[in-house]
């Protein structure tokens, strides 16, 4: 009982992380930072225009993000077998 309820906190937790991330970024802006990290990535003159810590903090939140979708449907194929 106590394994399925620290399951359902970590589930629980990894939709904070999804909800926290979309309310820092919208989708539009996710996408132009994404945008940014590939140019960043790919060019020579990276930081011209932009601040590189609003890149970084969302290349963090992607992390996060990512940990938490990865859990979720890890836990939902556990939960299938």
């Amino acid at each position: 009982m106590a394994s399925i309820l620290l399951e359902d906190n970590d589930i629980h937790y990894a939709y904070n992380c999804i909800h926290n991330f979309f309310d820092a970024f919208g989708i539009n802006y996710a996408i132009k930072y994404a945008e940014s990290a590939f140019k960043a990535a790919t060019t020579k003159p990276i930081w011209k225009v932009e601040d590189p810590s609003g890149l970084l903090f969302f290349m963090e939140n992607i992390e996060i993000l990512c940990t938490a979708v990865f859990a979720i449907y890890y836990h939902r194929a556990v939960r299938a077998e």
